[in-house]
């Protein structure tokens, strides 16, 4: 691992020989001294030519094995939901629509929810599936997409400046949380992180759109930042919000000044704020022309109005589960106590005088609620594990930081390489309890009750089917007021009997 997360730097030696690199804010960090030479019309070395392929091809291959060792891995991870045969709930309305050549009533359901482009995306996925086995594909589609945007976290991080095996393993880290093993375990939830990942290439558009200097150019980007941002939304409004996971590592790089931060914040809003605003005038137009085919409850189609239950009801139940990270079974104290360390770690963390500490650290914590807008807006008060996975990122990356900041001030005695193990052997940790929660609360459950209904169907082929909740190994799992995403088998779900029994008498055994 270590040959393949070795530093390389992105521009030749010899080309950045005499080039000053300018410090201003605006500046590319990919520019690296290249820009400046080529504006003053100072000439680069002619030697330049000759090294510059190796570079760049030593360059690509360290990235290509960075990507194809995250793949590996989250597929190691993973693998269980890609040999099981199994479904989870609205997959087999999905998979039942598909076998009737009949998709229209789940396709409207996307729609009105605002996730016209998801409902593309769903009849793309689902329309060729021939029964539960299939269902595999787009789990695996799921976590590829995931090891994607792992990488792309990865990359960001090393343009922040961040050491390479931290980044790696806070990128495979962040891939590991809750939100993202319900995304690869459901496949009606396999294209949400692609929603992540569109979100992900938005800010980085928007931010060199921040760095470009001509007016044609930039708007050009932050306009392509808007449509791509307004995409990941079409898709699915919590993962979208991913644009401001990968706005937080930028925006908190080491050395940050609040002026420079404060700036790029407010353009990265700017554009946030007008995609959000076409996104609600579709939603809208959705709900008026198809809400009386799909009704949606009230509470999901309405804006929030009492703000502090909404507030409670935020730290209590979605950021106290992101700060338990992996558990399941969120408790207050850890999580408070995980708070007061990260929020001390990122104090000292942050460079410079005091006022330049505070007010970093203050604009880190307005990006937090940023992260879980959509459903902060809302009525509906449900903390399902698959609207945070942006939440649940942004607290992973705040916990570096302040790991970063404790080391680098109260700990310095710790060496880079002990520091580098910590990071992943969390990182391992994370993988260990992510394997774990997918097989035992997913791929068991729900593979033993597909295979009981297809044996009682096979002895009684025209008996109506007998459905009955397969046992957890912790059933406080399905108690009110947890997600009932993990452990939850399908059969005891009313809405998706009928579909289940539809596919078990029109597929093979």
């Amino acid at each position: 691992m270590s040959k393949i997360l070795q530093p390389i730097s992105t521009v030749p030696h010899v080309a950045q020989k005499n080039v000053p690199v300018a410090n201003s804010d605006t500046d590319s960090d990919t520019n690296n001294g290249i820009a400046p030479a080529i504006a003053t019309g100072t000439a680069l070395p002619t030697t330049a030519t000759a090294t510059t392929a190796p570079h760049q091809s030593s360059k690509v291959l360290s990235n290509t094995s960075v990507f194809l060792l995250l793949t590996g891995l989250l597929l190691l991870c993973y693998l269980p939901v890609v040999i099981g045969t199994y479904g989870c709930a609205d997959d087999f309305l999905w998979v039942a629509g598909a076998l009737q050549h009949n998709m229209q009533r789940m396709q409207v359901l996307q729609i009105v929810q605002g996730r016209p482009a998801m409902a593309v995306l769903f009849t793309l996925g689902f329309s060729a599936m021939s029964g539960v086995g299939d269902l595999r594909f787009l789990r695996l589609f799921s976590i590829i997409t995931v090891a994607c945007l792992a990488f792309g976290i990865y990359r960001t991080l090393i343009a922040a400046k961040h050491n390479r095996p931290a980044a790696f393993f806070v990128a495979l880290a962040m891939c590991m949380m809750p939100p993202f093993q319900v995304y690869v375990s459901w496949a009606s939830t396999a294209f949400y992180a692609t929603g992540a990942l569109v979100a992900g290439i938005a800010l980085h558009l928007a931010d060199r759109g921040y760095a470009q200097t001509r007016a044609v150019p930039k708007y050009k980007l932050a306009t392509g930042s808007i449509l791509l941002l307004l995409a990941a939304l079409l898709i699915f409004q919590p993962s979208a919000m991913f644009y401001w996971v990968f706005a937080a590592i930028l925006l908190l790089k080491p050395n940050a000044t609040f002026s420079g931060s404060w700036r790029r914040f407010v353009w990265y809003g700017a554009l946030c704020v007008v995609a959000l605003g076409l996104a609600f005038g579709i939603c809208h137009l959705g709900t008026a022309l198809f809400g009386s085919l799909c009704p949606l409850p009230h509470r999901r189609t309405h804006l929030c109005t009492d703000l502090w239950a909404k507030c409670v009801w935020f730290f209590t139940q979605p950021l106290t589960a992101c700060l338990n990270f992996e558990s399941l079974f969120p408790k207050p104290r850890p999580a408070m106590a995980v708070a007061a360390v990260i929020a001390a770690g990122l104090m000292l963390y942050t460079k410079g005088k005091i006022g330049n500490r505070v007010l970093l650290f203050l604009l880190a914590l307005s990006i937090i609620p940023l992260s879980y807008l959509p459903n902060l807006v809302i009525e509906e008060s449900w903390a399902s594990y698959r609207t945070m996975c942006a939440l649940g990122s942004l607290i992973v990356l705040y916990a570096f930081l302040a790991l970063l900041g404790l080391r680098q001030t109260l700990f310095r005695s710790v060496r880079e390489p002990f520091f580098t193990a910590l990071m992943g052997s969390m990182a391992i940790a994370a993988m260990s309890l992510a394997f774990n929660n997918i097989w035992i609360y997913f791929v068991v459950p729900n593979s033993l009750e597909y295979a009981m209904l297809k044996g009682q169907l096979n002895k009684e082929t025209h008996s109506k089917l007998t459905f009955h909740q397969v046992a957890l190994k912790d059933p406080k799992l399905l108690v009110p007021g947890m997600s009932q995403e993990f452990g939850c088998p399908s059969s005891i779900l009313p809405f998706t009997q009928e579909p289940m029994e539809y596919i078990l008498r029109h597929t093979a055994p």
